[in-house]
């Protein structure tokens, strides 16, 4: 690759990582027309940007000629992986996925964070496709995969929670939600929903245990104040005046007596 070629593809990498895809794709092209067709990151980075403006037949032929260049390219192998499963090739998609296990487990250590988080959101990218197909079963597989690489996403213990909680996995799906506010204590929906499903099963006490919690790190919750007022009869708005109103007499008590 020459000088020249080597700073068009820095200014599209650029253009890229800051979304600006339509100005990005035709300095791409160049690139590929000026002898970078060899590359397998550059047709990656056009698989993603297609991938990322919803035309998944577009993604599937760059990440396809990825992988043909460098059969080893896992970001590569699981980003075609969950485009099959956008498309509803799920058994090519879960071939993929084994391959792409297989590597990492070689080198399970080779992985750093950054690369560990993309590679978790691609299998949930993938779990939501399921999800949309009705495939539950092969979403919460794919949930678990993202949260072996990537246990601290509180996001994807919620959602794997939700479809265990459907599937009638009620204590399973009470596990993910703590587990996702354990690693995220400031994660509210998982409160939320930990508390609906304690309601469900007759443990009021620990229903309005979660959403007062809820109230404590977002005191203007409105989903919290809701379930509250209708499933509990707490008016927390009342109880707040109330409370502050008693606050302000013992302040204005301090005063009077000289502390």
């Amino acid at each position: 690759m020459d000088e020249n070629t080597k700073q068009i593809l820095i200014q599209a990498k650029e253009y890229y990582s800051n979304k600006e895809y339509d100005r990005a794709i035709p300095l791409l092209l160049k690139v590929l027309e000026s002898g970078g067709d060899k590359y397998a990151d550059i047709h990656h980075i056009l698989g993603q940007i297609y991938f990322d403006k919803g035309d998944f037949a577009r993604a599937q032929v760059y990440f396809e000629k990825a992988v043909r260049i460098n059969p080893n390219y896992t970001d590569a192998i699981l980003a075609l992986s969950v485009t099959y499963g956008e498309i509803g090739k799920y058994e090519e998609a879960k071939k993929l996925q084994t391959f792409a296990r297989e590597q990492m487990q070689k080198q399970p250590d080779s992985l750093d964070p950054f690369v560990k988080g993309k590679i978790a959101n691609m299998h949930a990218d993938l779990a939501s496709a399921y999800i949309e197909a009705g495939l539950p079963d092969e979403a919460i597989k794919e949930y678990k995969r993202a949260l072996d690489l990537c246990p601290k996403f509180p996001d994807l213990w919620t959602k794997l929670g939700h479809l265990l909680r459907e599937r009638g996995e009620k204590e399973e799906a009470k596990n993910c939600y703590k587990k996702a506010f354990e690693s995220s204590p400031g994660y509210i929906p998982a409160r939320i929903h930990l508390g609906l499903l304690l309601f469900q099963e007759g443990d009021r006490e620990g229903a309005i245990t979660q959403w007062k919690e809820v109230l404590n790190i977002d005191p203007s919750n409105r989903s919290a104040k809701m379930y509250l007022k209708t499933f509990a009869g707490v008016n927390v708005d009342d109880t707040m005046a109330v409370n502050e109103s008693q606050d302000k007499e013992v302040k204005d008590g301090n005063k009077g007596d000289g502390r």
